[in-house]
């Protein structure tokens, strides 16, 4: 039986390299980008005149890399968390907050709020970023910024997923968690509705190591995921296997993860992928949730690269292009995309 198509069409226009996808639950939606720029966003599409936020001022070396957002109930007050890179090269990583407060008026005001982690590994490339919230636990998965040997030591905060608990507010206890290591660079955090259960898109190795061995993991508080020891389906007494994994002849290059728990699309994982320039699913079995009953590749080469990628309004999903650069400044859009 042939599946229906989803329903695929732009959303928004005229952005450059969104990195972030975040509805808000009043029904606006924050769009990210890496050079700092923050939009904000109707439930139309229609983008606010000015930027929400500018997390930089000027033309400095600095990156983001992911955020997320924490609704700071019961107060109308959110705290968006922005993990970036300062600097050019091998340079440092940080995690910061920016706090929205909403007074008795309705009038709002954004302010920082300081910063949570400032030793993480930073790099051009492979510095994760990947964010998921549960309650007041924030988690993030970081890259090993390209030395492979951060994966496994115990004394790096690179190639890891961290817990942060924020109980007691936005700025949590002064180094986070280590929840799980061995991994080569978490674009994509998201957990199951329904489920306790947090999964993981990690980039594969690239040559000279091997090609190709994208993964989708489920984490589990303690585990050892292997890199670089192991990676694409191996697994020992000591490290864990994915669930799913690329080929090896045929990368993902995966770039955003989330979930959607009702729908057309329920108990799905759905992921972005750059180089492939494609979109994934995979169906978990609700009995069995580390069981896939179906696996799907969509919107190949249709849109080029896609990263940023959000669930909206409980069963579709928001998704952002990676096409923008010198040549092509504010090319970039998001789909809009309702399963059927």
């Amino acid at each position: 039986m042939l599946l229906a198509q989803p329903r695929v069409s732009v959303w928004a226009r005229g952005l450059d390299r969104p990195v972030a996808i975040l509805p808000v639950v009043d029904g606006r939606v924050l769009v990210v980008q890496e050079n700092g720029l923050v939009f904000e966003f109707d439930s139309r599409g229609v983008r606010a005149p000015e930027p929400w936020f500018r997390v930089w001022e000027g033309r400095v070396p600095h990156r983001v890399v992911g955020a997320i957002i924490l609704r700071e109930a019961p107060e109308l007050q959110m705290a968006l968390y922005l993990a970036h890179v300062d600097g050019e090269g091998k340079s440092t990583g940080r995690l910061s907050i920016l706090r929205e407060v909403v007074d008795g008026s309705g009038v709002a005001s954004r302010l920082w709020a300081g910063t949570l982690l400032e030793e993480l590994p930073g790099a051009e490339t492979r510095m994760g970023g990947g964010m998921a919230v549960r309650n007041n636990d924030l988690f993030l998965g970081t890259g090993n910024a390209g030395e492979d040997s951060l994966s496994q030591d115990d004394a790096s905060l690179g190639g890891k997923i961290l817990r942060f608990s924020l109980a007691d507010g936005p700025l949590g206890p002064s180094r986070p968690e280590v929840w799980a290591k061995g991994f080569h660079s978490v674009h994509g955090l998201t957990f199951l509705p329904g489920f306790d259960l947090l999964f993981a898109a990690d980039l594969g190795p690239r040559p000279p190591l091997a090609r190709n061995w994208d993964e989708i993991n489920l984490v589990q508080k303690g585990r050892n995921y292997g890199y670089p020891e192991v990676f694409g389906g191996r697994a020992t007494s000591d490290f864990q296997a994915p669930i799913v994994h690329s080929t090896g002849v045929r990368l993902w290059d995966p770039a955003g993860l989330t979930a959607l728990g009702s729908g057309p699309w329920a108990n799905s994982l759905v992921w972005t992928g750059l180089e492939s320039q494609s979109l994934y699913r995979i169906t978990l079995d609700p009995r069995e949730p580390t069981k896939i009953l179906f696996f799907e590749q969509l919107l190949t080469r249709a849109h080029g690269r896609l990263r940023a990628i959000a669930t909206y309004q409980n069963t579709q999903l928001l998704v952002g292009t990676w096409n923008a650069g010198p040549d092509s400044p504010n090319s970039d859009y998001i789909l809009w995309v309702q399963p059927r």
